[in-house]
């Protein structure tokens, strides 16, 4: 019997595509605008004033000839960073969590509208590299999760949203940027149909979504240093115009209102342990007061102290954590990327202590990325984990609303949690990365090899059940196939559920994984009640990358077609035939 596994996410309703956008009048004005430029204009506008120089993380300089005053570009991956009285958004990974399009738009909506309000022109994000092949990547929590399909859906709701907020979307690391030992050196080789169909996959989707502007990452790509030709910087100035003009910015957009030379504020939920538990601390007190209820605290990390706490209640919540640095910043001798999977201070020998004593043991973690939980997921008196993640400034109202019973959790995992860390196949590389594994991260690589994984990618319950029914073929981009399915709520309260399908591809296709997400939909059901979903399917979806053509190729069989509530967990399937 698998362990409940809990996760706190709620529902929202079918969102839009992108960023409606008119590039073509804004590059008309782009190209006007240019002509009346100096060269001294020109290379400013492509040209930082300098680190730490200015009010923002980068700071442009000023064009006042066009009206171009000097661009802010700032962090950060849970909202307006070096802000007061903004809100600490979960970040990236929270969001994939929910697999939910509409929240997903939502939370970028929110992003780019505070950074409008707050003159923040460009907001640098959303997150496609890492993709998080590497399951202690230091930075992976800012993206995503580790499926390119769900990395570009989410990446197209963000842009979509942000830009819809009125600030300018930067999708980053451009490209390879998979870990954060040597960023700055590393040399990161891929295979071109591996580039194609993982790593540019979701940044191609940010792409179509319109967004502004995309930042390179650190590490080589075979980079090679040359001289930029006028033409060159033209191009550059115009392109920068271009996304200043296609949102609006050249027409009453807010003076810059924050100071990144001072420690007033802004998101800092996820780097912060002690402000997490405050949050989660005062939301429990709060509703236990509520409900009559006593609560009995240890603070601490020692394992007698928290043993001792839970010796007499009913129920005993251990809280474990994981967290991670960056490139220049070591947290708790984690430098950059995550010394292991492990939970930190010694958090499996809490929880172990603890369940020795209660009956009732709950696991709330918090943690950046997958920890290893084998020394305790087993255990009789371990009756719930609930993975909150990194849920943000309302990360204590969320978790009270899962104990509480008020709230049905419906968020799915976006990567494995594997049994052990060599599971997933990857690790940290210095010098050179061959991306040897090629298509085969995460649950691709535990597929092929038949390992078991803890929690699978897309973990989460599903009462689903219903019939297959493929629809016929046509461009890249086109609908070739649709997938319909009844989902059905066999319980008695309203709840949301992820329907995943995954696609496998005919024999005549080169080496592909068993199984590839290509599509979700996150759907409310009421009690007792059952309601019909679709998958559109794109030609994209059904193809691959020829590396040697250059080129997105349909192959001709039968493809797997699998539905259900994870990627292993499938409840139907059925087929499509290309010919």
């Amino acid at each position: 019997m698998r362990k409940q596994f809990l996760f706190l996410t709620v529902a929202a309703v079918v969102s839009a595509q992108g960023f409606a956008a008119d590039w073509d009048a804004a590059y008309t004005k782009a190209k006007t605008a240019l002509g009346k430029l100096s060269q001294n204009d020109r290379l400013a506008i492509v040209s930082g004033i300098g680190w730490g120089k200015g009010p923002c993380a980068g700071n442009t300089g000023a064009a006042t000839s066009i009206g171009f005053r000097s661009l802010c570009l700032q962090d950060g991956p849970l909202g307006v960073r070096g802000a007061s009285s903004v809100t600490a958004f979960p970040p990236g990974v929270q969001a994939a969590s929910t697999w939910d399009r509409a929240l997903m738009r939502d939370r970028g909506k929110g992003i780019g509208q505070q950074s409008k309000a707050l003159g923040v022109n460009v907001i640098l994000g959303p997150v496609a590299g890492p993709l998080g092949k590497i399951p202690n990547g230091g930075r992976n929590w800012e993206g995503f999760g580790s499926d390119p399909y769900l990395c570009g859906v989410a990446m197209e709701q963000t842009v979509g949203g942000i830009q819809e907020g009125g600030a300018q979307a930067c999708a980053k690391h451009y490209i390879g940027n998979e870990q954060e030992k040597e960023r700055d050196t590393v040399n990161s080789v891929i295979d071109d149909r591996t580039l194609h169909e993982l790593y540019l996959w979701p940044f191609a989707e940010a792409v179509r979504a319109n967004v502004a502007s995309i930042m390179c990452s650190y590490n080589k790509v075979g980079v090679k240093n040359s001289q930029v030709s006028q033409g060159r910087l033209d191009d550059m100035v115009t392109r920068i115009l271009a996304s200043w003009y296609l949102t609006k910015q050249d027409s009453g957009y807010p003076a810059t209102a924050i100071n990144q030379n001072t420690n007033n504020g802004g998101p800092n939920v996820q780097g912060n342990g002690a402000t997490n538990a405050k949050l989660v601390a005062h939301a429990i007190t709060t509703r236990a007061k509520k409900s009559g209820t006593t609560i009995t605290t240890s603070t601490s990390d020692s394992t007698s102290a928290g043993a001792s706490a839970a010796q007499n209640a009913e129920i005993a919540i251990v809280f474990i954590t994981a967290d991670s640095g960056e490139g220049y910043i070591t947290v708790e001798t984690n430098a950059g990327d995550r010394n292991n999977l492990e939970a930190w201070h010694s958090g499996a020998d809490l929880v172990k202590a603890v369940a020795a004593i209660n009956k009732n043991t709950i696991v709330v973690i918090h943690s950046v990325g997958p920890i290893i939980l084998e020394s305790f997921v087993d255990l009789g008196n371990v009756k719930a984990i609930v993975w909150a993640g990194l849920p943000g400034q309302e990360s204590g109202n969320a978790l009270v609303e899962i104990l509480w019973g008020d709230a049905s959790p419906s968020g799915k995992l976006p990567y494995t949690i594997a049994k052990q860390q060599r599971d997933y196949g990857t690790n940290l590389q210095s010098g050179t990365d061959s991306f040897s594994e090629g298509l085969f991260i995460d649950y691709r690589y535990l597929d092929k090899n038949n390992i078991a994984p803890r929690f699978e990618f897309g973990f989460g319950l599903c009462p689903a059940t219903g019939n297959i029914v493929p629809g016929g073929i046509s461009s890249l981009f086109d609908i070739v196939a649709t997938v319909t399915m009844t989902l059905s709520n066999s319980g008695a309260v309203s709840g949301a559920e992820v329907a995943q399908l995954y696609l496998g591809f005919p024999s005549s296709a080169p080496s592909t994984p068993v199984r590839q997400l290509r599509g979700f939909q996150k759907t409310l059901v009421a009690g007792g009640a059952s309601t019909t979903v679709k998958f559109e399917l794109r030609r994209k979806d059904l193809s691959y990358w020829d590396a040697s053509g250059k080129r997105w190729v349909l192959p001709a069989g039968n493809f797997k077609v699998e539905v259900g509530a994870s990627s292993k967990d499938l409840r139907l399937s059925g087929s499509i035939v290309v010919t």
